[in-house]
């Protein structure tokens, strides 16, 4: 089963308990906005992801015509979209 973030969980638990009536009224906008928002993270990361070597060993990469390559793709690379968010 795939993970799935709730929008509408997380705007909830970020208004105070005082102000949750306005969401009655601005929930489709905020919920709209935040999906819109999610979308150009996702849009960016896949823009900044790097694809690595995965080896055992750090350093410099030398491969034989045997070995087997594998490469990921950086999660961190796309981590540090995140940082690319402001509000």
């Amino acid at each position: 089963m795939k993970k799935k973030i709730k929008l509408k969980n997380i705007l909830e638990s970020n208004v105070p308990k005082d102000c949750k009536f306005l969401l009655n009224e601005l929930d489709s906008i905020i919920l709209n906005s935040m999906l819109e928002a999610c979308r150009q993270v996702l849009e960016l990361a896949a823009e900044n992801g790097e694809v690595v070597y995965n080896s055992d060993t750090l350093g410099s990469i030398s491969l034989s015509t045997t070995e087997k390559k594998k490469f990921v793709l950086d999660k961190n690379s796309i981590l540090n979209t995140i940082a690319q968010v402001e509000l």
